[in-house]
């Protein structure tokens, strides 16, 4: 296959809101539109009951139809939801036009396709190229004696269409509104085609609309003798008479087909080469060219560098007009020059959609490129019989869905559209090469989900998880690569952890449904700007496990490898020759070793694999080496060298005592150790204490325990660290360590000797031998870490054992405080990011590019039962209704203020809340569209939450009186 062209581009993405007919749920997105292509069932109906009332009440009486024209109608959305779309605000989004409100729709389920999170397109390397020749909006805003404030400007006008897209992905490349009426999105698609072969753009947003409720508009059609009288449009057929409006939202993401390739896109075409023209001195206003069309489809392929047998279908413009489908079809067949025995396929999409106006280009474009996507040429509705003399010119009209003729060497189409304007657009694509399948992948990942809201979130998981459930499923690594890369990153967050596709399936559903799932994390919310504080926490003796490192080294090359070269470091300095694949650890020395070089190594395929932004590290008793080494403190031959020592120091000892651990609070504790000569080694929790001494003592001691409830237990094999025990030895420890040299460290750490942060540089000899002999503080230090704001504290052991305190911790001092303490060691590192993603750490995805994972789009659910609250309002009466009016007063100000807005601030001025004059016109105007009151007469003072409220409380009529039965 040849390269594409260097002007080519790419088209990644696709957005579509079409008819379906009347009484059913618009067609959405690529797989809905490629289903109704291929069933070719016309959705031309007829205007429902409130559109065509409101139509026929705007037409002169002498113009009123007995019935509805026929058309094919959308449902055009009343609102979007802001918190969808980052960085519009509320208020903004209440004063959004119809229009506006569907393309944001269609642009956000283009990008969700795509796989493009909005927040990749902010800057001057994005485009927005929108098309449309309906003047709806406009009609309908500056009607005569209608009263339009300032804001509602913004939403009466084609060229504002881009503007609330461009506020929500802060684009700033070039935004473009085209209107040459029929060919409008051609001239767009040729206008950021050519934008992203210079360069000037890398990724463009080609939008096209077109409504048809306008009365004046709809009524120069029917009178003008195009449209056609049976309601049917019959693309190339001998009974054409005419089209049927329709209306239509489209949107696709364009990109540089080096960038597509590079992010392994999914690429449904290539827009190989674009051209626009124009009728000249055409017989009449409107009526179709030869000579024109005839030059721009020659040019067209020309240019592209191909010959005319190259095209494989060509989607016409095809209006089913008398005049139209003649000179068009004469027009492809000087272009294409087939025979009557080769012809070439030819077709059109408005026996489906109607005629789109505006938006017909960028229809046909997309039909053409699911055509190309899927290898088929689908039927044109409405067509059973073709034009006389259609054959003889090397054309057919296929009557059913029939495979790409297998006389083109590549699969290419070509589209045409013609404005009524006498600007012309046509469009040559080429199917996309094929793209390597997915390599498998090995051991557990984390799926992470995101959203706006909880609702959104679980949603997502839905879709993904239908999609493992399809004819073709996705494999796990696709799926994971979509979750990390390719979802929006919203302030709630999920994450499902998985090796197979059938856990993550049983991971996604138990989300959607909002079960509870052991591979389940979230969905949890972080509020804006409250990044949580990341802390890496080191058990101390009960860390350990049997079999620890096994399993993770077989199934995880990099912490493999991380592994090895920790034991290494310990092997040169005389330490344990223990292996993860060998027998378990002999002796309280070699445990200690091997659980210290199995904490370091997961902490470093962990930081390194997420590019993980470790804010603090803690360590508890021996764990504290392992932390010492992570801050950056200690270099790996040092602290090697120090956890020989120490363990070394602690296994001769041994002999002479243990360690016990009871649920007792701090001054019982003392007390209890005072009476039977043992010393407390750990304040771990509000309640929960070890001590340590000789077995003799903790033995009568476990008596008194258990008496008192107190549930003692002994920790097998422990030393009586953190006690006088360990005195006599602390000169030789501190000689074997003289030639520790601490650096200051990178990352903060918090001493379990103090209790506080401890500088790098104090991390020498001195302090370790405090260290081992001192009580470990690890509720001082948990809540130490907790006042600087939120913790999210991530357990790093074979062994978890660190939870059961510190949630204790928590919850007795009130702490903003999580901890997740990973335990079944072959998903340890997927379950950890699980819970960093979730709770809203800034982390790095490894995984690599893949396409994205084929969904069909969110809903848009539009509560339409519940009342406004303008209703609400009106049916209250005195001080309930002051306090309702105040209360959404506050709601549209804070919808419209760049800060936060509490109740304190009712009687503050709009302005120092951040308010501008543009903000209060378009509060002003909000109040009225839900009031019967004019915000105008409200009265000229300083402006606050209160006085609005009062003031629109003293101007609205009294409420009616309670209905009676």
């Amino acid at each position: 296959m040849s390269a594409a062209p260097t002007t080519a581009c790419a088209l990644t993405g696709i957005g579509a809101r079409l008819p379906a007919g009347q009484g059913r749920p618009d067609t959405r997105g690529p797989a809905q539109t490629w289903q109704a292509l291929l069933t070719a069932e016309s959705a031309t109906s007829r205007y429902p009951a409130p559109d065509w009332e409101q139509i026929a009440t705007d037409l002169h009486p002498g113009d009123r139809p007995d019935a509805p024209w026929p058309v094919a109608h959308l449902n055009l959305p009343s609102a979007v939801p802001p918190e969808v779309f980052g960085g519009l605000r509320s208020g903004e989004a209440a004063l959004l036009s119809p229009t506006q409100a569907l393309a944001m729709q269609v642009v956000h389920e283009a990008l969700a396709d795509a796989g493009l999170p909005a927040d990749r397109l902010a800057g001057p390397d994005t485009g927005l190229y929108v098309a449309t020749s309906s003047p709806d909006e406009a009609l309908r805003t500056f009607a005569p004696r209608m009263r339009p404030s300032l804001p509602e400007i913004t939403a009466g006008g084609a060229g504002m269409i881009a503007t609330p897209i461009m506020r929500w992905l802060n684009t700033r490349g070039p935004v473009q509104t085209m209107d040459t009426s029929c060919s409008s999105s051609l001239y767009a698609l040729d206008a950021a085609r050519r934008d992203i072969a210079t360069g000037r753009v890398e990724t463009a947003l080609v939008i096209a609309l077109n409504t048809a409720r306008s009365a004046p508009v709809a009524r120069a059609f029917h009178t003008g003798g195009v449209l056609s009288p049976t309601g049917v449009c019959r693309p190339f057929d001998e009974k054409a008479d005419g089209f049927v409006r329709g209306e239509a939202a489209v949107a696709i993401v364009l990109r540089a087909p080096t960038l597509a390739q590079q992010e392994r896109d999914r690429v449904y075409a290539l827009i190989e080469h674009t051209r626009t023209g124009a009728d000249g001195r055409a017989a009449a206003v409107g009526a179709p060219s030869l000579s024109a069309q005839r030059e721009l489809y020659a040019d067209t392929v020309a240019e592209a560098g191909l010959g005319p047998e190259a095209i494989g279908y060509a989607l016409a413009h095809g209006t089913a007009t008398e005049a139209g489908d003649r000179v068009e079809s004469r027009a492809w067949a000087h272009a294409l020059k087939r025979s009557e025995s080769d012809p070439v396929a030819l077709g059109s999409v408005k026996g489906l959609w109607g005629h789109a106006e505006g938006g017909a280009g960028l229809t046909s474009v997309v039909a053409a490129a699911l055509s190309l996507h899927h290898g088929q040429v689908p039927a044109t509705a409405g067509h059973t019989t073709p034009r006389p003399r259609l054959a003889e010119l090397g054309l057919r009209v296929p009557a059913t869905a029939e495979p790409w003729p297998e006389n083109t060497l590549e699969r290419r189409a070509m589209v045409s559209s013609l404005g009524f304007s006498g600007a012309l657009g046509a469009a040559v694509l080429r199917a996309a090469p094929s793209r390597p399948k997915q390599a498998a992948t090995t051991g557990a990942l984390a799926l992470p989900v995101s959203g706006p809201t909880p609702e959104a979130v679980r949603e997502r998981a839905g879709a993904l998880a239908d999609t493992l459930e399809g004819p073709e499923p996705p494999g796990l690594g696709q799926v994971v690569a979509h979750g990390a890369r390719r979802l929006d990153r919203g302030r709630t967050r999920a994450c499902v952890v998985a090796g197979t596709s059938t856990q993550a399936w049983e991971g996604l559903h138990a989300l959607k449904r909002g079960h509870p799932h052991p591979a389940v994390s979230g969905p949890a919310t972080t509020p804006a700007g409250q990044r949580p504080r990341v802390v890496l926490a080191f058990g101390g003796h009960g860390a350990s496990a049997p079999e620890m490192g096994r399993q993770l080294y077989r199934t995880d090359p990099d912490f493999a490898h991380d592994l090895d070269f920790v034991l290494l470091n310990l092997a040169e300095l005389g330490g344990t020759r223990w292996h993860p694949l060998s027998a378990a650890p002999d002796g309280l020395a070699a445990t200690q070793q091997a659980t210290w070089a199995v904490q370091v190594a997961w902490a470093i395929t962990l930081i390194s694999r997420y590019d993980m932004d470790i804010d603090a590290v803690v360590g508890h008793s021996a764990g504290e080496v392992a932390a010492a080494h992570v801050s950056g403190a200690l270099d790996l031959g040092q602290a090697a060298a120090l956890v020989c020592a120490r363990s070394q120091l602690l296994e001769r000892i041994t002999h002479r005592g243990g360690m016990l651990t009871a649920e007792i609070g701090p001054v019982p504790a003392l007390d209890l150790a005072l009476e039977y000569g043992v010393e407390v080694a750990a304040h771990n929790g509000p309640h929960l204490t070890v001590f340590s001494g000789s077995h003799r003592a903790l033995e009568r001691l476990a008596a008194t325990l258990e008496e008192r409830g107190a549930r003692p237990r002994r920790l097998p094999g422990a030393p009586p660290a953190h006690s006088r025990e360990v005195e006599r030895y602390l000169p030789l420890l501190q000689h074997d360590l003289e030639g520790l040299r601490p650096q200051a460290g990178y990352r903060t750490m918090v001493s379990t000797c103090t209790g506080t942060a401890v500088e790098g540089t104090g991390l020498d000899a001195a302090y370790w031998a405090r260290q081992v002999r001192s009580p470990v503080q690890w509720e001082q230090a948990i809540t130490h870490m907790s006042r600087s704001g939120p913790l999210l504290v991530v357990e790093a052991s074979p062994n978890p054992v660190l939870a059961v305190p510190t949630t204790q911790t928590r919850a007795r001092h009130h702490l903003n405080l999580t901890i997740t303490a990973p335990g079944h060691e072959p998903d340890s590192l997927a379950q950890a990011v699980g819970a960093l993603h979730t709770h809203g750490a800034a982390l790095a995805w490894p995984y690599p590019a893949a396409p994205p994972v084929e969904m069909e789009p969110a809903p848009w659910d539009e509560d339409t039962t519940t009342p406004s609250w303008g209703q609400r309002v009106a049916e209250l009466s005195g001080q309930e209704r002051l306090a309702e009016l105040t209360l959404q007063v506050h709601h549209l100000v804070q919808g419209l203020a760049p800060v936060s807005v509490g109740e304190q601030d009712r009687q503050t001025p709009l302005e120092r809340l951040g308010l501008n004059s543009m903000d209060r016109l378009s509060l002003r105007s909000l109040l009225s569209s839900h009031l019967p009151v004019d915000a105008s007469q409200v009265g000229e003072h300083e402006p606050t939450i209160a006085s609005i409220a009062q003031a629109v409380y003293t101007a609205m009529p009294a409420a009616p009186p309670p209905k009676t039965g």
